[in-house]
């Protein structure tokens, strides 16, 4: 494996390329991963994310996308007002 192969799959999903399901519930389908974590490879849905980094405001979270990973902000509490 080249250095070019090792960075992507670093970026990317690395071993976890097949998985698609929510990496908590294994129910709905995972779009969202944290950088900050541990396994920043698995991918969780919005409502186990949202558990998960209720206490961890200063995680940094990606969303995937046609083109890969965005940054995106996790609202983890609802609006005032």
């Amino acid at each position: 494996m080249s250095s070019l192969d090792e960075l992507l799959r670093h970026y990317g999903l690395g071993d976890y390329l097949d998985i698609s399901t929510c990496a908590s519930c294994s129910k709905e389908e995972g779009c969202y991963r944290c950088i900050n974590c541990f396994g920043r490879c698995q991918l969780y849905c919005a409502d186990c994310l949202v558990k998960t980094h209720s206490s961890l405001p200063l995680h940094q979270v990606e969303v995937s996308f046609v083109v890969g990973f965005l940054p995106c902000v996790v609202r983890l509490q609802p609006p005032s007002g």
